[in-house]
C-alpha cells in the first residue's frame, strides 16, 4: 500500500510514544528490572565490550538452549562500550521492542490492511502493563521472540520464501519458544509461494544449522527439556486457565495489579469478535494461527510455571509475553478486517475498549 508522509510520521509518534512509555516505568521503578539472569547476559555484553573476548561468545552463553542469550550479549557490547550504566543496557530491549512495533506494522499492513496495522500500533503504544515491564528485559528468550514472527511474517508478505524460512530455522535457536512460528508460518510459506518451496524449506534447514553451534553446557536445570511435552489432563487445564480464565489470566498480563478480571474479559470478548472477523480472510489466518500454535505448546508442556504472586519478580510471566503478543496480533488482524468490510463502529469501539482498559491500568501504577 501507499505509504504518505503522514503515515510515516504517525507510526514515527506511536513508535516513540511506547519507547517513552517504557523509559518512563523503567525510571519510576528501576529494580523491578534488575533479574540475575539479565544480569548474566549484560555481563557478557560488559565483558566483550571491555576486552577481546569475541570468540568465547559461545562458550559463555547462559544456557544451552538460549541462542538468544548470545544474541543480546553481542548485541549490547556497543552500548556498554559507551559506558556502563544500567540504562544503557536498558537501551536494547527499548530498541528491540521499537523494532517489532514497527516492523510489525509494515507486515501486518501487508497481510491484513492498513487499518489492522494501525490498530497493531496503537495497542503496542498502549500495551497491557505485564506486556510493557517483560518488554523491559533482554533475557534472550520468550519476549524477544516477537520480532521474528513480524519479521517472517513481513518477508511472507513480500514472498521471500527463502528469507523467510531462514528467519524461521534462527528463531528455534534463539528460542525454543519460537517453534510455535515455525509450525505455522513455515506451512502458511510453502502454501503461499508455492514456486519457492524447496528455497524455503533450505532456508529453514540453515536456520536450525545454528542449533549445532558449540556452546557451553549451560545450566538447563529444572527445565526437563528432554522431556517438554505430555502433560497430565490436570496439567493441561491449569495452565488453559492461564490463558484463558479471566481472573488468573488478568493476574498475568496485568502483573503485578489485581482487580483486572474485567479488563481481561474485554479481551477475551476482543479476541472473539476479532476472530470471527479475521477467519473470513484466508490470508489473515495465519496470524490467528499462531495463537492456536502457542496455546497448545503452553498447555502441552511441563515446563515449570510458577504460581504468580504480585510480590513475585517479572520472570514469573515471562511464559505469556508471547501470548501477549499473539493476542495483540489478532485482536489487531480481525479488528482490522472488520473495519475493512464496513463495520467501523465494531472494530473503533473493541479497540477504545482494550486502549482504556490499558489506560487505567497504568494509571495504577507508581511513575514517580
Amino acid at each position: 500500500m501507499v505509504w504518505t508522509r503522514r503515515d510515516r510520521v504517525l507510526l514515527a509518534s506511536l513508535v516513540f510514544s511506547r519507547a517513552l512509555l517504557g523509559f518512563l516505568r523503567l525510571g519510576a521503578v528501576p529494580h523491578r528490572f534488575w533479574n540475575f539472569e539479565e544480569a548474566y547476559n549484560a555481563s557478557v555484553a560488559w565483558a566483550l565490550a571491555h576486552a577481546p573476548l569475541g570468540d568465547q561468545l559461545l562458550a559463555l552463553q547462559y544456557r544451552s538452549f538460549c541462542g538468544g542469550c548470545s544474541v543480546v550479549a553481542a548485541l549490547g557490547a556497543p552500548l556498554l562500550a559507551t559506558g556502563d550504566r544500567f540504562w544503557v543496557w536498558k537501551l536494547l530491549p527499548l530498541l528491540w521492542t521499537a523494532a517489532t512495533q514497527a516492523i510489525g506494522f509494515y507486515a501486518i499492513d501487508r497481510l491484513a490492511g492498513r487499518a489492522a496495522a494501525w490498530i497493531y500500533a496503537a495497542l503496542f503504544a498502549l500495551p497491557m502493563l505485564g506486556a510493557l515491564d517483560l518488554s523491559l528485559m533482554a533475557w534472550g528468550n520468550h519476549q524477544e521472540t516477537a520480532l521474528f514472527a513480524v519479521c517472517a511474517l513481513a518477508l511472507l508478505a513480500r514472498e521471500r520464501g527463502a528469507w523467510a524460512g531462514l528467519v524461521l530455522g534462527v528463531a528455534v535457536w534463539f528460542d525454543r519458544t519460537a517453534a510455535y512460528e515455525a509450525i505455522v508460518l513455515l506451512p502458511a510459506a510453502l502454501w503461499r509461494i508455492p514456486g519457492q518451496r524447496v528455497q524455503t524449506l533450505i532456508g529453514f534447514v540453515l536456520g536450525c544449522g545454528f542449533l549445532l553451534l558449540p556452546v557451553a553446557d549451560g545450566d538447563a536445570g529444572w527445565y526437563r527439556m528432554d522431556d517438554p511435552l505430555g502433560g497430565s489432563l490436570e496439567s493441561v487445564a491449569k495452565r488453559a486457565a492461564t490463558l484463558f480464565a479471566p481472573t488468573p489470566l488478568a493476574a498475568r498480563l496485568w502483573f503485578p495489579l489485581s482487580g483486572m478480571a474485567p479488563g481481561a474479559w474485554i479481551l477475551l470478548f476482543a479476541v472473539a469478535v476479532a476472530a470471527r472477523w479475521a477467519w473470513t480472510v484466508p490470508r489473515v489466518r495465519p496470524l490467528l494461527g499462531l495463537g492456536v500454535a502457542y496455546a497448545a505448546a503452553y498447555c502441552a508442556t511441563q515446563f515449570p510455571i510458577f504460581i504468580v504472586a504480585a510480590r513475585l519478580p517479572i520472570n514469573n510471566i515471562r511464559y505469556h509475553a508471547p501470548w501477549a503478543f499473539v493476542l495483540t496480533l489478532g485482536v489487531a488482524a480481525g479488528l482490522g478486517t472488520a473495519w475493512d468490510a464496513g463495520r467501523r463502529r465494531t472494530a473503533l469501539g473493541v479497540c477504545t475498549l482494550l486502549l482504556a482498559t490499558n489506560a487505567v491500568a497504568l494509571t495504577r501504577v507508581t511513575w514517580s
